[in-house]
């Protein structure tokens, strides 16, 4: 028996590492193709579009196992708020190139391969937010949640001071009225969809749980 949940807490330890080191990997890859040439030439190759591709669904289906098992009935949400905020962040990540709000070195290669990348890097800093949320709220759900608040406040000014400097040196350029301010609100918005989704998922399965809703007098019906 011990030997058993010796086992399963590697495995779960093991999907939670290949989580964190997928989400943090695009870090990485983000910021040399945000502004070397050279590094997006190498990533528009067939064989290193096919293993970013590739990490992506490595830590898509860590994430996946890691949250359906058993024992941790958060987990589930925590997956679901991520996935949503994937597909809202490449769809975004797509769409503004697309429009023309944003130009230059950092958006010269493939709009698929921008939206992939720079929309999962987007993911990955929301998810980490969560995943940090979510060990603090296991301590304290008041504090964990002005902790969230405070990151917010801070990197939104962050995030406008950071583009200015970009913009500055010609990294890039936000065109058709499209503003550091306004990337900034959307990074925001981006990271609030996560742990709303996460809050209203895990709430409502608390109170009916998978085995049948709750009476009144909180026994399950089935």
């Amino acid at each position: 028996m011990k030997r058993s949940l010796t086992a399963s807490k590697r495995v779960d330890r093991l999907l939670f590492a290949v989580v964190v080191a997928g989400f943090c990997a695009f870090d990485a890859i983000t910021t040399g193709m945000w502004f070397s040439l050279s590094f997006q030439r190498i990533l528009e190759s067939p064989p290193v579009i096919l293993a970013t591709v590739s990490l992506i669904a490595i830590t898509i289906f860590a994430l996946w196992l890691w949250a359906f098992r058993t024992g941790h009935s958060d987990r589930r949400p925590f997956a679901i708020a991520i996935f949503l905020t994937a597909a809202v962040a490449i769809a975004y990540q797509a769409l503004d190139p697309a429009v023309g709000w944003w130009r230059g070195l950092a958006f010269a290669p493939p709009l698929p391969l921008q939206a992939l990348v720079y929309g999962w890097q987007l993911t990955s800093a929301a998810a980490l937010l969560l995943l940090a949320y979510r060990v603090l709220a296991g301590y304290g759900p008041r504090a964990a949640l002005l902790s969230y608040a405070i990151v917010l406040l801070l990197l939104a000014p962050a995030t406008v001071w950071s583009e200015r400097i970009s913009l500055q040196q010609g990294d890039y350029t936000f065109e058709k009225g499209y503003s550091p301010v306004w990337d900034a609100l959307w990074f925001v918005s981006l990271a609030v969809l996560p742990l709303l989704t996460y809050e209203i998922l895990r709430r409502r399965r608390k109170a009916y749980p998978p085995q049948g809703r709750l009476h009144p007098q909180g026994k399950p019906s089935g």
